[in-house]
Protein backbone atom coordinates (compact mmCIF):
# COMPACT_ATOMS: atom_id res chain seq x y z
CA UNK A 1 0.00 0.00 0.00
CA UNK A 2 1.48 3.34 -1.02
CA UNK A 3 1.43 6.17 1.44
CA UNK A 4 2.84 9.71 1.42
CA UNK A 5 5.81 8.46 3.51
CA UNK A 6 6.53 5.15 1.86
CA UNK A 7 5.15 1.64 1.62
CA UNK A 8 3.22 -0.60 4.09
CA UNK A 9 3.69 -4.30 3.53
CA UNK A 10 0.74 -6.18 5.10
CA UNK A 11 0.40 -9.97 5.23
CA UNK A 12 -3.16 -11.26 5.58
CA UNK A 13 -4.35 -14.66 6.71
CA UNK A 14 -5.53 -17.03 3.95
CA UNK A 15 -9.15 -16.14 4.65
CA UNK A 16 -8.17 -12.46 4.92
CA UNK A 17 -9.87 -12.22 8.34
CA UNK A 18 -6.80 -10.86 10.19
CA UNK A 19 -3.39 -9.33 9.63
CA UNK A 20 -0.55 -11.79 10.23
CA UNK A 21 2.36 -9.40 9.62
CA UNK A 22 2.95 -5.70 8.96
CA UNK A 23 6.15 -3.92 7.84
CA UNK A 24 6.84 -0.31 6.88
CA UNK A 25 9.34 0.44 4.11
CA UNK A 26 10.35 4.09 3.78
CA UNK A 27 13.32 6.37 3.19
CA UNK A 28 15.28 4.92 6.16
CA UNK A 29 14.74 1.45 4.81
CA UNK A 30 16.17 2.47 1.38
CA UNK A 31 13.07 3.52 -0.49
CA UNK A 32 13.69 6.74 -2.41
CA UNK A 33 10.66 6.81 -4.63
CA UNK A 34 9.16 9.58 -2.64
CA UNK A 35 5.47 10.03 -2.33
CA UNK A 36 3.29 7.32 -3.83
CA UNK A 37 -0.28 7.19 -4.84
CA UNK A 38 -2.78 4.74 -3.55
CA UNK A 39 -3.00 1.74 -5.85
CA UNK A 40 0.17 2.61 -7.78
CA UNK A 41 1.75 -0.83 -7.28
CA UNK A 42 2.18 -3.63 -9.78
CA UNK A 43 3.73 -7.09 -9.54
CA UNK A 44 5.16 -8.43 -12.80
CA UNK A 45 5.50 -12.01 -13.93
CA UNK A 46 8.86 -12.35 -12.17
CA UNK A 47 7.46 -11.31 -8.86
CA UNK A 48 9.09 -7.90 -8.83
CA UNK A 49 7.14 -5.07 -7.33
CA UNK A 50 6.83 -1.86 -9.36
CA UNK A 51 5.64 1.29 -7.61
CA UNK A 52 4.64 4.53 -9.21
CA UNK A 53 5.75 7.66 -7.42
CA UNK A 54 5.77 11.37 -8.13
CA UNK A 55 9.34 10.96 -9.30
CA UNK A 56 8.85 8.02 -11.49
CA UNK A 57 8.71 4.25 -11.13
CA UNK A 58 10.59 2.27 -8.48
CA UNK A 59 11.12 -1.45 -8.40
CA UNK A 60 11.68 -3.72 -5.38
CA UNK A 61 12.49 -7.34 -5.69
CA UNK A 62 13.04 -10.18 -3.21
CA UNK A 63 11.79 -8.25 -0.16
CA UNK A 64 12.74 -10.11 3.05
CA UNK A 65 9.86 -11.33 5.18
CA UNK A 66 9.15 -9.05 8.15
CA UNK A 67 8.42 -10.56 11.71
CA UNK A 68 7.15 -8.71 14.78
CA UNK A 69 9.48 -9.88 17.58
CA UNK A 70 8.14 -7.61 20.31
CA UNK A 71 5.36 -8.92 22.59
CA UNK A 72 2.33 -6.68 23.06
CA UNK A 73 2.43 -4.11 25.83
CA UNK A 74 0.06 -5.49 28.53
CA UNK A 75 -1.68 -3.90 31.50
CA UNK A 76 -4.66 -4.49 33.81
CA UNK A 77 -7.16 -1.80 32.93
CA UNK A 78 -9.85 -2.28 35.57
CA UNK A 79 -10.83 -4.29 38.64
CA UNK A 80 -14.45 -4.47 39.73
CA UNK A 81 -15.75 -5.73 43.06
CA UNK A 82 -19.30 -7.07 42.72
CA UNK A 83 -19.52 -5.19 39.37
CA UNK A 84 -18.66 -1.88 41.08
CA UNK A 85 -15.43 0.15 41.23
CA UNK A 86 -13.24 -0.70 44.21
CA UNK A 87 -12.80 1.74 47.08
CA UNK A 88 -9.20 0.76 47.68
CA UNK A 89 -8.85 2.63 50.95
CA UNK A 90 -11.06 0.02 52.63
CA UNK A 91 -8.84 -2.97 51.76
CA UNK A 92 -5.30 -2.19 52.98
CA UNK A 93 -3.73 -1.79 49.51
CA UNK A 94 0.01 -1.79 48.80
CA UNK A 95 0.85 0.72 46.11
CA UNK A 96 3.80 1.08 43.76
CA UNK A 97 4.48 4.57 42.56
CA UNK A 98 3.02 5.36 39.18
CA UNK A 99 0.73 2.30 39.07
CA UNK A 100 -2.99 2.55 38.46
CA UNK A 101 -3.81 -0.40 40.72
CA UNK A 102 -2.17 -1.59 43.98
CA UNK A 103 0.15 -4.55 44.07
CA UNK A 104 -2.08 -6.32 46.62
CA UNK A 105 -5.17 -5.87 48.76
CA UNK A 106 -7.10 -7.64 51.54
CA UNK A 107 -10.80 -8.17 50.89
CA UNK A 108 -13.47 -9.14 53.36
CA UNK A 109 -15.22 -12.49 53.53
CA UNK A 110 -18.19 -11.30 51.46
CA UNK A 111 -16.01 -9.38 48.92
CA UNK A 112 -15.48 -12.49 46.84
CA UNK A 113 -16.85 -11.50 43.41
CA UNK A 114 -14.15 -9.87 41.27
CA UNK A 115 -13.91 -8.94 37.60
CA UNK A 116 -10.54 -8.27 35.96
CA UNK A 117 -10.20 -6.30 32.69
CA UNK A 118 -6.90 -6.11 30.81
CA UNK A 119 -5.53 -4.87 27.46
CA UNK A 120 -2.52 -5.62 25.25
CA UNK A 121 -1.33 -3.08 22.63
CA UNK A 122 0.19 -4.29 19.33
CA UNK A 123 -0.09 -1.69 16.57
CA UNK A 124 1.11 -4.12 13.92
CA UNK A 125 -1.83 -6.49 14.42
CA UNK A 126 -4.04 -5.51 17.37
CA UNK A 127 -6.75 -7.98 16.42
CA UNK A 128 -4.25 -10.87 16.53
CA UNK A 129 -3.49 -10.39 20.21
CA UNK A 130 -4.29 -13.42 22.38
CA UNK A 131 -4.54 -13.70 26.18
CA UNK A 132 -4.00 -16.35 28.81
CA UNK A 133 -4.82 -15.90 32.50
CA UNK A 134 -5.02 -17.85 35.72
CA UNK A 135 -5.90 -17.26 39.38
CA UNK A 136 -3.26 -18.81 41.61
CA UNK A 137 -4.91 -20.38 44.63
CA UNK A 138 -7.96 -21.20 42.49
CA UNK A 139 -6.79 -22.46 39.03
CA UNK A 140 -4.30 -25.27 38.68
CA UNK A 141 -2.90 -24.10 35.32
CA UNK A 142 -3.12 -21.39 32.71
CA UNK A 143 -6.34 -21.16 30.81
CA UNK A 144 -6.71 -21.55 27.05
CA UNK A 145 -5.73 -18.70 24.69
CA UNK A 146 -8.63 -16.32 24.17
CA UNK A 147 -9.20 -12.92 22.56
CA UNK A 148 -11.43 -11.95 25.52
CA UNK A 149 -9.97 -9.18 27.63
CA UNK A 150 -11.89 -9.66 30.89
CA UNK A 151 -12.81 -12.44 33.29
CA UNK A 152 -14.87 -12.75 36.47
CA UNK A 153 -14.52 -14.94 39.56
CA UNK A 154 -17.43 -15.35 41.98
CA UNK A 155 -18.00 -16.99 45.37
CA UNK A 156 -14.29 -17.32 46.02
CA UNK A 157 -13.54 -19.02 49.34
CA UNK A 158 -11.21 -17.38 51.83
CA UNK A 159 -7.54 -17.66 51.03
CA UNK A 160 -4.54 -16.13 49.25
CA UNK A 161 -4.83 -15.43 45.49
CA UNK A 162 -2.86 -13.87 42.64
CA UNK A 163 -4.48 -13.01 39.31
CA UNK A 164 -1.98 -13.33 36.47
CA UNK A 165 -2.45 -12.47 32.77
CA UNK A 166 -0.11 -12.62 29.78
CA UNK A 167 -0.51 -11.77 26.08
CA UNK A 168 0.97 -12.81 22.75
CA UNK A 169 1.08 -11.21 19.27
CA UNK A 170 0.18 -12.74 15.95
CA UNK A 171 3.70 -14.16 15.62
CA UNK A 172 3.27 -16.12 18.88
CA UNK A 173 5.57 -13.88 20.91
CA UNK A 174 4.37 -13.79 24.57
CA UNK A 175 5.23 -11.67 27.55
CA UNK A 176 8.02 -13.21 29.58
CA UNK A 177 6.58 -11.87 32.83
CA UNK A 178 2.80 -11.86 33.33
CA UNK A 179 1.04 -8.89 34.84
CA UNK A 180 -0.28 -9.84 38.27
CA UNK A 181 -2.45 -8.60 41.11
CA UNK A 182 -2.24 -10.29 44.52
CA UNK A 183 -5.12 -10.25 46.95
CA UNK A 184 -6.53 -12.18 49.87
CA UNK A 185 -10.07 -12.91 51.04
CA UNK A 186 -10.50 -13.00 54.79
CA UNK A 187 -12.11 -16.05 56.36
CA UNK A 188 -15.54 -15.74 57.97
CA UNK A 189 -15.60 -14.72 61.59
CA UNK A 190 -16.05 -18.27 62.88
CA UNK A 191 -12.93 -19.45 60.98
CA UNK A 192 -10.55 -16.74 62.07
CA UNK A 193 -7.77 -17.91 64.41
CA UNK A 194 -8.60 -15.48 67.18
CA UNK A 195 -12.28 -16.44 67.00
CA UNK A 196 -11.43 -20.16 67.02
CA UNK A 197 -9.05 -19.60 69.93
CA UNK A 198 -11.67 -17.56 71.76
CA UNK A 199 -14.31 -20.19 71.03
CA UNK A 200 -12.01 -22.95 72.31
CA UNK A 201 -11.24 -20.94 75.44
CA UNK A 202 -14.92 -20.16 76.05
CA UNK A 203 -15.89 -23.79 75.39
CA UNK A 204 -13.10 -25.01 77.65
CA UNK A 205 -14.21 -22.49 80.28
CA UNK A 206 -17.82 -23.63 80.02
CA UNK A 207 -16.76 -27.29 80.18
CA UNK A 208 -14.49 -26.57 83.13
CA UNK A 209 -17.18 -24.53 84.86
CA UNK A 210 -19.72 -27.25 84.15
CA UNK A 211 -17.29 -29.83 85.46
CA UNK A 212 -16.66 -27.77 88.59
CA UNK A 213 -20.36 -27.21 89.12
CA UNK A 214 -21.03 -30.89 88.53
CA UNK A 215 -18.21 -31.80 90.89
CA UNK A 216 -19.55 -29.36 93.47
CA UNK A 217 -23.06 -30.75 92.99
CA UNK A 218 -21.75 -34.30 93.36
CA UNK A 219 -19.76 -33.22 96.42
CA UNK A 220 -22.90 -31.75 97.96
CA UNK A 221 -24.83 -34.87 97.02
CA UNK A 222 -22.06 -36.93 98.56
CA UNK A 223 -22.15 -34.83 101.72
CA UNK A 224 -25.94 -35.12 101.85
CA UNK A 225 -25.74 -38.87 101.28
CA UNK A 226 -22.99 -39.20 103.86
CA UNK A 227 -25.09 -37.18 106.31
CA UNK A 228 -28.06 -39.41 105.52
CA UNK A 229 -25.87 -42.49 105.90
CA UNK A 230 -24.57 -41.19 109.23
CA UNK A 231 -28.10 -40.31 110.29
CA UNK A 232 -29.44 -43.63 109.07
CA UNK A 233 -26.53 -45.46 110.66
CA UNK A 234 -27.23 -43.66 113.90
CA UNK A 235 -30.91 -44.54 113.57
CA UNK A 236 -30.01 -48.16 112.84
CA UNK A 237 -27.63 -48.17 115.77
CA UNK A 238 -30.37 -46.76 117.97
CA UNK A 239 -32.81 -49.31 116.60
CA UNK A 240 -30.26 -52.04 117.10
CA UNK A 241 -29.62 -50.76 120.61
CA UNK A 242 -33.34 -50.84 121.31
CA UNK A 243 -33.60 -54.29 119.75
CA UNK A 244 -30.64 -55.52 121.76
CA UNK A 245 -32.11 -54.02 124.91
CA UNK A 246 -35.41 -55.65 124.12
CA UNK A 247 -33.69 -58.98 123.53
CA UNK A 248 -31.84 -58.57 126.81
CA UNK A 249 -35.15 -57.83 128.51
CA UNK A 250 -36.93 -60.88 127.15
CA UNK A 251 -33.97 -63.27 126.99
CA UNK A 252 -31.14 -64.21 129.33
CA UNK A 253 -28.04 -62.08 128.74
CA UNK A 254 -25.88 -64.93 127.39
CA UNK A 255 -28.67 -66.14 125.13
CA UNK A 256 -29.34 -62.61 123.82
CA UNK A 257 -25.64 -62.10 123.06
CA UNK A 258 -25.48 -65.44 121.27
CA UNK A 259 -28.60 -64.60 119.25
CA UNK A 260 -27.27 -61.12 118.31
CA UNK A 261 -23.84 -62.39 117.27
CA UNK A 262 -24.79 -65.58 115.42
CA UNK A 263 -28.49 -65.11 114.67
CA UNK A 264 -29.45 -68.23 116.61
CA UNK A 265 -29.31 -69.62 120.13
CA UNK A 266 -28.51 -73.21 120.88
CA UNK A 267 -30.81 -75.33 123.02
CA UNK A 268 -29.14 -76.40 126.26
CA UNK A 269 -29.67 -79.08 128.86
CA UNK A 270 -29.32 -78.22 132.55
CA UNK A 271 -28.89 -81.07 134.99
CA UNK A 272 -30.15 -79.23 138.06
CA UNK A 273 -32.22 -76.06 138.25
CA UNK A 274 -35.14 -74.86 140.35
CA UNK A 275 -38.41 -73.75 138.76
CA UNK A 276 -41.06 -71.53 140.39
CA UNK A 277 -44.71 -71.06 139.48
CA UNK A 278 -47.09 -68.62 141.16
CA UNK A 279 -50.61 -67.42 140.63
CA UNK A 280 -53.29 -65.45 142.47
CA UNK A 281 -56.11 -67.29 144.12
CA UNK A 282 -59.53 -66.15 143.03
CA UNK A 283 -58.20 -64.15 140.09
CA UNK A 284 -61.34 -64.94 138.08
CA UNK A 285 -63.54 -63.46 140.82
CA UNK A 286 -61.27 -60.40 141.00
CA UNK A 287 -61.66 -59.86 137.26
CA UNK A 288 -65.41 -59.75 137.70
CA UNK A 289 -65.21 -57.09 140.46
CA UNK A 290 -62.66 -54.76 138.83
CA UNK A 291 -62.74 -52.85 135.58
CA UNK A 292 -60.45 -54.43 132.94
CA UNK A 293 -57.99 -51.53 133.00
CA UNK A 294 -57.88 -51.47 136.79
CA UNK A 295 -57.38 -55.23 136.85
CA UNK A 296 -54.49 -55.14 134.42
CA UNK A 297 -52.92 -52.18 136.20
CA UNK A 298 -53.09 -53.99 139.54
CA UNK A 299 -51.57 -57.16 138.03
CA UNK A 300 -48.85 -55.06 136.42
CA UNK A 301 -47.91 -53.54 139.78
CA UNK A 302 -47.48 -56.99 141.39
CA UNK A 303 -45.43 -58.33 138.46
CA UNK A 304 -43.17 -55.23 138.51
CA UNK A 305 -42.44 -55.86 142.16
CA UNK A 306 -41.57 -59.47 141.33
CA UNK A 307 -39.31 -58.36 138.45
CA UNK A 308 -37.47 -55.90 140.67
CA UNK A 309 -36.14 -58.76 142.80
CA UNK A 310 -34.92 -61.02 139.98
CA UNK A 311 -31.51 -59.33 139.70
CA UNK A 312 -31.00 -59.35 143.49
CA UNK A 313 -31.53 -63.12 143.73
CA UNK A 314 -30.09 -64.07 140.32
CA UNK A 315 -33.42 -65.30 139.01
CA UNK A 316 -34.33 -65.70 135.34
CA UNK A 317 -37.90 -64.70 134.57
CA UNK A 318 -39.31 -67.09 131.98
CA UNK A 319 -42.81 -65.71 131.25
CA UNK A 320 -46.21 -64.77 132.59
CA UNK A 321 -49.37 -66.55 131.59
CA UNK A 322 -52.46 -64.62 132.68
CA UNK A 323 -51.99 -64.16 136.43
CA UNK A 324 -49.31 -66.89 136.60
CA UNK A 325 -45.67 -65.95 137.00
CA UNK A 326 -42.93 -68.41 135.96
CA UNK A 327 -39.21 -68.10 136.74
CA UNK A 328 -36.17 -70.28 137.37
CA UNK A 329 -32.79 -70.27 139.08
CA UNK A 330 -29.59 -72.03 137.97
CA UNK A 331 -29.85 -71.01 134.32
CA UNK A 332 -28.58 -69.86 131.95
CA UNK A 333 -25.59 -69.69 134.31
CA UNK A 334 -25.35 -72.86 136.36
CA UNK A 335 -25.41 -72.39 140.14
CA UNK A 336 -25.13 -74.81 143.06
CA UNK A 337 -27.37 -72.56 145.21
CA UNK A 338 -30.23 -72.30 142.76
CA UNK A 339 -32.79 -73.79 145.21
CA UNK A 340 -31.79 -71.46 148.06
CA UNK A 341 -31.83 -68.43 145.69
CA UNK A 342 -35.27 -69.30 144.34
CA UNK A 343 -36.78 -69.87 147.80
CA UNK A 344 -35.35 -66.53 148.94
CA UNK A 345 -36.96 -64.95 145.88
CA UNK A 346 -40.29 -66.63 146.77
CA UNK A 347 -40.24 -65.09 150.28
CA UNK A 348 -39.56 -61.69 148.65
CA UNK A 349 -42.61 -62.24 146.42
CA UNK A 350 -44.82 -62.88 149.45
CA UNK A 351 -43.45 -59.80 151.18
CA UNK A 352 -44.13 -57.65 148.07
CA UNK A 353 -47.72 -58.87 147.88
CA UNK A 354 -48.26 -58.13 151.56
CA UNK A 355 -46.92 -54.56 151.20
CA UNK A 356 -49.01 -53.86 148.10
CA UNK A 357 -52.13 -55.31 149.77
CA UNK A 358 -51.71 -52.83 152.64
CA UNK A 359 -51.68 -49.94 150.13
CA UNK A 360 -54.68 -51.34 148.28
CA UNK A 361 -56.60 -51.68 151.56
CA UNK A 362 -56.15 -47.93 152.16
CA UNK A 363 -57.70 -47.34 148.73
CA UNK A 364 -60.53 -49.74 149.38
CA UNK A 365 -59.23 -52.26 146.87
CA UNK A 366 -59.41 -56.03 147.47
CA UNK A 367 -56.43 -58.08 148.68
CA UNK A 368 -54.58 -60.40 146.30
CA UNK A 369 -53.59 -63.84 147.62
CA UNK A 370 -50.51 -65.55 146.14
CA UNK A 371 -49.72 -69.28 145.86
CA UNK A 372 -46.16 -70.42 145.06
CA UNK A 373 -44.80 -73.82 144.01
CA UNK A 374 -41.14 -74.85 143.50
CA UNK A 375 -39.49 -78.00 142.15
CA UNK A 376 -35.85 -78.76 141.31
CA UNK A 377 -34.46 -81.04 138.62
CA UNK A 378 -33.18 -81.20 135.04
CA UNK A 379 -34.64 -79.06 132.22
CA UNK A 380 -34.04 -78.19 128.57
CA UNK A 381 -33.83 -74.44 127.80
CA UNK A 382 -33.79 -72.56 124.54
CA UNK A 383 -35.32 -69.91 122.25
CA UNK A 384 -38.39 -70.73 120.17
CA UNK A 385 -39.79 -68.79 117.24
CA UNK A 386 -38.08 -66.62 114.60
CA UNK A 387 -40.16 -63.40 114.82
CA UNK A 388 -41.24 -63.03 118.42
CA UNK A 389 -38.44 -64.66 120.38
CA UNK A 390 -39.35 -66.43 123.61
CA UNK A 391 -36.96 -68.10 126.02
CA UNK A 392 -38.58 -71.17 127.53
CA UNK A 393 -37.80 -74.34 129.47
CA UNK A 394 -39.22 -77.84 129.10
CA UNK A 395 -39.27 -81.13 130.98
CA UNK A 396 -40.94 -82.94 133.88
CA UNK A 397 -39.32 -80.49 136.30
CA UNK A 398 -41.47 -77.72 134.79
CA UNK A 399 -44.65 -79.82 134.99
CA UNK A 400 -44.05 -80.80 138.61
CA UNK A 401 -43.28 -77.20 139.60
CA UNK A 402 -46.64 -76.22 138.11
CA UNK A 403 -48.36 -78.98 140.16
CA UNK A 404 -46.57 -77.68 143.29
CA UNK A 405 -48.18 -74.29 142.76
CA UNK A 406 -51.68 -75.56 142.00
CA UNK A 407 -51.67 -77.81 145.06
CA UNK A 408 -50.11 -75.22 147.39
CA UNK A 409 -51.68 -72.98 150.02
CA UNK A 410 -52.25 -69.21 149.91
CA UNK A 411 -49.36 -67.26 151.38
CA UNK A 412 -47.21 -70.43 151.56
CA UNK A 413 -44.28 -71.76 149.51
CA UNK A 414 -45.03 -75.33 148.43
CA UNK A 415 -41.82 -77.19 147.53
CA UNK A 416 -41.12 -80.72 146.28
CA UNK A 417 -38.96 -83.30 148.02
CA UNK A 418 -36.17 -82.64 145.52
CA UNK A 419 -36.08 -78.97 146.46
CA UNK A 420 -36.35 -79.79 150.17
CA UNK A 421 -33.20 -81.89 149.95
CA UNK A 422 -31.31 -78.84 148.61
CA UNK A 423 -32.52 -76.28 151.18
CA UNK A 424 -33.21 -78.31 154.34
CA UNK A 425 -30.01 -77.16 156.02
CA UNK A 426 -31.05 -73.48 155.69
CA UNK A 427 -34.85 -73.43 155.97
CA UNK A 428 -37.31 -75.00 158.36
CA UNK A 429 -39.92 -76.91 156.34
CA UNK A 430 -43.15 -78.65 157.18
CA UNK A 431 -43.98 -82.00 155.55
CA UNK A 432 -47.43 -82.15 153.89
CA UNK A 433 -47.42 -85.76 152.81
CA UNK A 434 -48.08 -87.12 149.36
CA UNK A 435 -49.98 -85.06 146.81
CA UNK A 436 -51.56 -86.52 143.66
CA UNK A 437 -49.83 -84.75 140.81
Amino acid sequence: IGTPKGLDFIELSPDQSMILNHEFYGVEEGFHGGETNRGSAFVDHRGDLWIGTIRGVSRKRDLPPVFNTEPPRLEITNILLADSPVEWSQFQPKWQEGEKFPLSAQFGHNDNHLTFSFRAIDVSAPEAVKYQFMLEGHDRKWGSMTPLSSHSYSSLPHGEYAFKVRSGNGQGIWNEEPVSFAFSIAPPLFLRPWFITLTILITAGIVFLGFRLRLRFLQKEKEILEAKVVERTHELQEEKKKTDELLHNILPHETAVELIESGQAKTRHYESVSVLFSDFKGFTQLSEKLEPNALVNQLDEYFKLFDSNTVKFGIEKIKTIGDAYMCAAGLPNASSNHAQDLVGFAFAMLESVEQLNLKNAEKGLPNWQLRIGIHSGPVIAGVVGDKKFAYDIWGDTVNIASRMESSGSVGQINISEATHVLISDQYECEARGKIKA
